[in-house]
């Protein structure tokens, strides 16, 4: 990572340590990395959609099964991409859903979308 990339990070995201029984959530339409695969929260919350596959249904999720490892802190998707512009691809980006909103502008809504964090597999959940 160059100077810029570290306090980006130092700046926008903390790193969580400590494994609680109830994992933080993302909001509904929030982006989050699972286990290294990028993925939107929907459905009220217990669903994703995986943003490295063509157009699927929704897959539920115990959020409790895993473990925030990042959060970050009201970062945008066009923010985040400034910094990691390998982490999330142009055909990712085509997959978030932003609204009805996006429509009229679908680039632009869709990269206001808010990166929420990462997320790591805990190690007792099967």
């Amino acid at each position: 990572m160059n100077p810029e990339q570290d306090n980006f990070y130092e700046k926008l995201s903390e790193e969580v340590v400590e494994d609680t029984a109830e994992t933080p959530r993302p909001n509904l339409l929030d982006v989050c990395k699972i286990d290294g695969r990028w993925a939107q929260c929907v459905i009220g919350g217990d669903s994703i959609q995986w943003l490295d596959n063509p157009p699927n249904s929704p897959e539920r999720i115990n959020w409790n099964d895993y473990q925030l490892v990042r959060k970050w802190r009201g970062v945008s998707v066009k923010l985040y991409r400034q910094y990691e512009p390998a982490e999330i691809s142009d055909e990712q980006v085509q997959k978030i859903h932003f609204g009805p909103e996006e429509v009229r502008d679908p680039d632009y809504y869709k990269q206001q979308v808010r990166v929420f964090g990462e997320y790591k597999k805990k190690e007792n959940s099967g």
